[in-house]
């Protein structure tokens, strides 16, 4: 049989998830911000852009924790290439308000 992770350690886990999730998707609400993916890079990144046209990094994360975003439906990427730009779902906003909730 397999063994079963315990109950302490689904908590911290889920507590991790749900720490990085509102960190990305706080950065995803603010205007014109994205997360990208390039192919076969191990980070992914929140960029925004500035006022003069450029861009600015707000956050990174693994590239692994985006497929957990995107499987919630919290982001959603409207067309996929080498270089994928996601953007925050109005289910991602209601996550993060959930979550802003818990930790007040």
């Amino acid at each position: 049989m397999g063994q079963h992770p315990n109950n302490k350690s689904l908590i911290s886990e889920t507590a991790d998830i749900e720490q990085q999730a509102t960190r990305i998707l706080r950065r995803l609400c603010e205007s014109g911000a994205v997360l990208a993916v390039a192919e076969g890079m191990e980070t992914a990144v929140v960029v925004r852009e500035t006022q003069g046209g450029g861009t600015s990094k707000t956050a990174s994360v693994s590239a692994d924790f985006v497929a957990v975003l995107a499987l919630n439906a919290w982001v959603d990427c409207p067309d996929p290439n080498r270089i994928s730009r996601y953007k925050i779902t109005q289910s991602g906003r209601n996550k993060l308000l959930e979550l802003s909730c818990a930790t007040t």
